[in-house]
């Protein structure tokens, strides 16, 4: 084979490497953009079935959150917690800071601006960390703030 030739044959071959290389390529973004329309037509199908069930977990949540407040003694005994054959519920106690009216100007009028955010809102979440007596001097005061969670079993789930 004359050296043109074999010029020739190995332009060819990477003539063609080449336009394989451009077929893969769009069939690969064909491919991609085939996949990507359906996971949207897939997330448009289910999203509302997805939207209602969100809705009707959140509605349950708070029915049970309810209903365990309004029937404490009954659900929970002297216990805080409580095993069911759907689930366990959970009754927590924790000591808050009353979120009171008027904090915010009886901080600054004490100069303790310290527990203020920037925007002049009360730092809410600083204050947990208070003493009483700090609390008392801003007209606030620490309360019990009772909530109720719960785990499902997997029995339950399925």
């Amino acid at each position: 084979m004359a050296k043109n030739e074999a010029h020739e044959t190995v332009n060819q071959i990477l003539s063609d490497i080449a336009e394989a290389s451009a077929t893969l390529a769009e069939l690969q973004r064909a491919s991609d953009a085939m996949v990507q329309a359906a996971v949207e037509q897939a997330k448009g199908a289910y999203a509302l079935r997805i939207d209602v069930a969100k809705k009707t977990i959140a509605t349950l949540e708070k029915q049970l959150k309810i209903t365990a407040k309004s029937k404490h003694a009954e659900v929970f005994g002297n216990r805080d917690r409580v095993d069911l054959p759907a689930g366990s519920v959970l009754w927590q106690v924790q000591d808050r800071v009353h979120r009171a009216r008027g904090v915010l100007m009886n901080l600054k009028s004490i100069g303790r601006t310290d527990y203020l955010k920037i925007t002049e809102r009360v730092d809410w979440d600083k204050l947990e960390t208070a003493p009483e007596s700090f609390l008392g001097a801003i007209g606030t005061k620490r309360v019990k703030k009772a909530s109720v969670d719960y785990e499902l079993k997997e029995a339950a789930c399925g």
